[in-house]
């Protein structure tokens, strides 16, 4: 269920002072979005349990596993093979941080490293200590589940390693100890957290009231069917750059009609968040006025002549598609520009700009060719002669000084 969230002073400071934490990574448009999913009575609580919340970047991931690295090596001689191993299937997490994990500064100066995901590859003898990696232990059950398989058991043995390593760039403490309790050989590399509803160790303690905070996430049960603290009951609070673990609690990457997710968790909900992005005025505004486009000196209506019926056409472009279709005429008919660098100028895809010329082509401004049509021509010169009408944007002397002008409304709450 969505509630009307009432943006004022008190919440607008409380925000400012929440996107450092998030590392400036969403708009406060979508956090505004994000707490319609709660009361009113609630809100003061929850952005509270956010400022517990830890967003990690890609490079604030390469930092975290630089230092690391760093205190895992330091006792191990250089001569001495050491082999990492993202456990788990292609695409999870833990395959994904191989790229950033060989691009940090220990073990680019590092020499006899491999790193393999078929173990089975390794010849035996040629390195002396193994690492299993991954971004993120949540409860330790991927891992455990690795590593008690024959075939995993049988390859250890085999190789008769000095060192066994887990090495991760968080792991909750509950997975720390089920995992140490299993694998007393076992040694884990990380950074530890806890749940972040426990009474003990939570950082909540200094900041708010645990159990009332608690009592508002157990209260949307309902909408998580199954998961209202995390998978396996992690209470973890965290996500990363490119995904939110399932451990995480849901309310922060859930994406249904009854829930809007912060940072979500589903590749289905990243890619459609990608191109609603691509589509607000926004991410072309930069752009629009280093060309001298500035759309929005007027209301944003047109009447275009259609040459074709003798008729004029109303033609509005405050949907958000249409930002991107303007910025296509305008570049084809005042640069003649290119497909290949109207993608780079705008950070579009060929795709995306196919699907711009599609709807182009249906409002007749462009041919199935993609040539402009006369229509498509009438239509960018009216934007452009309209816009140059009113330069009131401009920042001359002029303009910026103080006018003794008092501006009254003709109406008040729909009464003159």
């Amino acid at each position: 269920m969505s509630y009307t969230f009432k943006y004022n002073k008190k919440y607008f400071n409380k925000i400012e002072h929440l996107l450092p934490r998030l590392k400036y990574s969403v708009f406060p448009s979508k956090i505004i979005k994000w707490l319609e999913n709660f009361e009113d009575d609630e809100i003061d609580h929850i952005l509270t349990l956010m400022l517990t919340f830890e967003f990690i970047t890609y490079n604030e991931l390469l930092m975290r596993f630089d230092d690391l690295l760093g205190s895992l090596i330091k006792d191990i001689p250089t001569y001495e093979g050491i082999v990492f191993i993202p456990y788990g299937k292609i695409g999870k997490s833990s395959t994904l941080i191989t790229y950033p994990l060989t691009h940090t500064p220990k073990l680019r100066r590092r020499k006899n490293i491999a790193i393999e995901f078929d173990y089975e590859k390794i010849k035996i003898g040629k390195y002396k200590h193994v690492v299993f990696i991954d971004d993120f232990v949540g409860s330790g059950h991927s891992f455990c589940k690795e590593f008690s398989k024959k075939s995993t058991k049988k390859w250890i043995y085999n190789n008769n390693f000095k060192s066994i390593t887990l090495l991760s760039s968080i792991t909750m403490l509950e997975a720390k100890n089920y995992l140490e309790s299993r694998f007393p050989n076992l040694l884990i590399k990380s950074e530890f957290r806890s749940k972040i509803f426990c009474n003990d160790t939570s950082p909540l303690k200094f900041l708010g009231n645990i159990e009332e905070i608690k009592k508002i996430i157990l209260k949307y049960e309902k909408s998580f069917k199954y998961l209202p603290r995390g998978y396996s009951n992690s209470e973890s609070f965290l996500s990363f750059s490119y995904g939110s673990p399932n451990n995480t609690l849901p309310i922060i990457w859930k994406d249904s009609d009854s829930w809007k997710s912060l940072f979500p968790r589903f590749e289905e909900s990243k890619i459609s968040e990608a191109r609603e992005i691509k589509k607000e005025f926004s991410f072309f505004i930069g752009i629009y006025k280093k060309l001298g486009l500035n759309i929005l000196k007027n209301d944003n209506s047109f009447y275009n002549y259609n040459t074709r019926n003798n008729k004029s056409q109303n033609f509005t472009y405050s949907i958000k598609e249409h930002h991107s279709l303007i910025a296509l005429l305008f570049l084809r008919r005042n640069y003649k520009m290119e497909n290949i660098l109207i993608c780079q100028l705008l950070g579009l895809t060929l795709h995306e700009l196919e699907e711009i010329y599609k709807k182009a082509i249906k409002q007749k401004f462009f041919s199935k060719s993609k040539d402009l049509t006369i229509e498509g021509i009438n239509l960018i010169d009216s934007i452009i002669k309209n816009v140059k009408k009113e330069n009131f944007r401009n920042e001359t002397r002029e303009r910026m000084l103080l006018k003794n002008i008092l501006n009254l409304p003709k109406q008040f709450k729909g009464k003159a």
